[in-house]
Protein backbone atom coordinates (compact mmCIF):
# COMPACT_ATOMS: atom_id res chain seq x y z
CA UNK A 1 0.00 0.00 0.00
CA UNK A 2 2.74 2.43 0.94
CA UNK A 3 4.49 1.83 -1.87
CA UNK A 4 1.70 2.65 -4.48
CA UNK A 5 2.54 6.17 -2.75
CA UNK A 6 5.95 6.90 -3.32
CA UNK A 7 8.11 9.92 -3.44
CA UNK A 8 10.21 10.96 -6.32
CA UNK A 9 12.51 11.43 -3.28
CA UNK A 10 13.24 9.55 -0.53
CA UNK A 11 11.31 9.17 2.74
CA UNK A 12 10.63 7.04 5.40
CA UNK A 13 7.74 4.87 6.13
CA UNK A 14 6.79 6.47 9.54
CA UNK A 15 6.49 10.11 6.99
CA UNK A 16 3.98 8.31 4.92
CA UNK A 17 1.95 6.84 7.18
CA UNK A 18 1.18 10.03 9.04
CA UNK A 19 1.04 11.76 5.49
CA UNK A 20 -2.10 8.96 4.59
CA UNK A 21 -3.13 9.73 8.40
CA UNK A 22 -3.87 13.41 8.11
CA UNK A 23 -4.88 13.05 4.41
CA UNK A 24 -7.79 10.73 5.52
CA UNK A 25 -8.77 12.62 8.97
CA UNK A 26 -8.12 16.43 6.90
CA UNK A 27 -10.71 17.24 9.38
CA UNK A 28 -8.02 17.86 11.61
CA UNK A 29 -6.17 19.89 9.52
CA UNK A 30 -8.61 21.87 8.94
CA UNK A 31 -9.36 23.01 13.01
CA UNK A 32 -5.89 23.48 13.28
CA UNK A 33 -5.94 26.19 10.94
CA UNK A 34 -8.95 27.55 12.56
CA UNK A 35 -7.71 27.38 15.85
CA UNK A 36 -4.26 29.12 14.59
CA UNK A 37 -6.43 31.88 12.66
CA UNK A 38 -8.50 32.23 16.26
CA UNK A 39 -5.58 32.86 18.08
CA UNK A 40 -3.72 35.04 15.40
CA UNK A 41 -6.84 36.97 15.87
CA UNK A 42 -6.83 37.38 20.06
CA UNK A 43 -3.17 38.44 19.62
CA UNK A 44 -3.53 41.26 16.99
CA UNK A 45 -6.51 42.47 19.12
CA UNK A 46 -4.80 41.92 22.26
CA UNK A 47 -1.63 43.62 21.22
CA UNK A 48 -3.57 47.09 19.52
CA UNK A 49 -5.22 47.36 23.09
CA UNK A 50 -1.38 47.13 24.27
CA UNK A 51 -1.04 50.31 21.26
CA UNK A 52 1.63 48.04 20.46
CA UNK A 53 1.56 47.74 16.15
CA UNK A 54 0.85 43.97 14.24
CA UNK A 55 0.98 43.04 10.77
CA UNK A 56 0.00 39.68 9.61
CA UNK A 57 -3.14 38.54 7.89
CA UNK A 58 -3.08 35.14 6.48
CA UNK A 59 0.28 33.41 8.27
CA UNK A 60 0.99 31.11 11.27
CA UNK A 61 3.58 34.48 12.77
CA UNK A 62 2.47 37.75 13.00
CA UNK A 63 5.29 41.03 13.14
CA UNK A 64 5.19 43.12 15.94
CA UNK A 65 6.82 46.66 15.93
CA UNK A 66 7.24 48.00 19.15
CA UNK A 67 7.07 52.18 19.66
CA UNK A 68 8.15 51.89 23.06
CA UNK A 69 11.41 51.94 24.18
CA UNK A 70 12.27 49.05 27.08
CA UNK A 71 14.75 45.66 26.70
CA UNK A 72 13.64 44.08 23.71
CA UNK A 73 16.83 41.85 23.84
CA UNK A 74 15.32 40.83 27.40
CA UNK A 75 11.92 40.27 26.23
CA UNK A 76 13.22 37.78 22.95
CA UNK A 77 15.10 36.16 25.92
CA UNK A 78 12.50 35.64 28.29
CA UNK A 79 10.22 34.24 25.30
CA UNK A 80 12.78 31.66 24.68
CA UNK A 81 12.99 30.54 27.45
CA UNK A 82 9.42 29.82 28.01
CA UNK A 83 9.35 28.24 24.81
CA UNK A 84 7.92 30.41 22.31
CA UNK A 85 8.86 30.68 19.04
CA UNK A 86 10.20 34.05 17.54
CA UNK A 87 12.30 35.76 15.87
CA UNK A 88 14.07 38.91 16.92
CA UNK A 89 14.96 41.69 17.25
CA UNK A 90 15.17 41.83 13.92
CA UNK A 91 17.66 43.85 12.63
CA UNK A 92 17.72 47.27 10.50
CA UNK A 93 15.19 48.48 8.68
CA UNK A 94 12.94 46.97 11.26
CA UNK A 95 14.86 46.93 14.33
CA UNK A 96 12.52 46.95 17.11
CA UNK A 97 10.39 44.11 15.52
CA UNK A 98 9.79 40.66 16.59
CA UNK A 99 8.30 37.93 14.89
CA UNK A 100 6.22 35.91 16.63
CA UNK A 101 4.61 32.31 15.64
CA UNK A 102 1.21 31.73 16.51
CA UNK A 103 0.22 29.05 18.32
CA UNK A 104 -3.41 28.27 20.68
CA UNK A 105 -4.45 31.03 22.50
CA UNK A 106 -3.34 29.94 25.82
CA UNK A 107 0.31 30.13 24.39
CA UNK A 108 -0.57 33.31 23.41
CA UNK A 109 -1.94 34.60 26.84
CA UNK A 110 1.84 33.32 27.61
CA UNK A 111 3.21 35.59 25.76
CA UNK A 112 1.53 38.43 26.71
CA UNK A 113 1.69 37.77 30.13
CA UNK A 114 5.75 37.89 29.69
CA UNK A 115 5.09 40.83 27.27
CA UNK A 116 3.38 43.02 30.19
CA UNK A 117 6.03 41.81 32.77
CA UNK A 118 8.93 43.46 30.44
CA UNK A 119 7.17 46.28 29.30
CA UNK A 120 6.24 47.58 32.84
Amino acid sequence: MLSKKRLAYESNALSLVVAEYFLDNYHYVLEHISSINIAREYLKYELHKRDIEVFGRYSNYVLIEFKVDFDLVKLCTELKKNNIYIRGPLQNPRPRCILVTIGPIHIMDKFLHILDSVIV
